[in-house]
């Protein structure tokens, strides 16, 4: 929650996702935590649609972070990659 309290203030919208694993928060329940801070968050359960949802909101200058487990990260970057941005 003391991340969430940095991070979200600062991003125009948040979109949370559903990491492959069983332990892993799901992307509804971060987002019921998010909205206590920003009403603008979007859950996704697929990482794909949620990068091409990022992208669709980002302008020319904007910066897309991604967040999570090395784990997400790691298939995050495999997505970006083969999206050649």
């Amino acid at each position: 929650d003391e991340m969430l309290g940095i991070i979200v203030p600062m991003a125009e919208k948040v979109i949370t996702v559903t990491p492959h694993s069983g332990r892993a928060e799901n992307a509804e329940a971060l987002r019921d935590r998010i909205i206590k801070i920003d009403t603008d968050c979007q859950p996704f359960d697929d990482y794909e649609e949620a990068f091409e949802q990022a992208l669709a909101y980002c302008r020319e200058d904007d910066l897309l972070l991604v967040c999570g487990s090395l784990y997400m990260i790691g298939d995050m970057r495999k997505i970006i990659k083969k999206s050649g941005q």
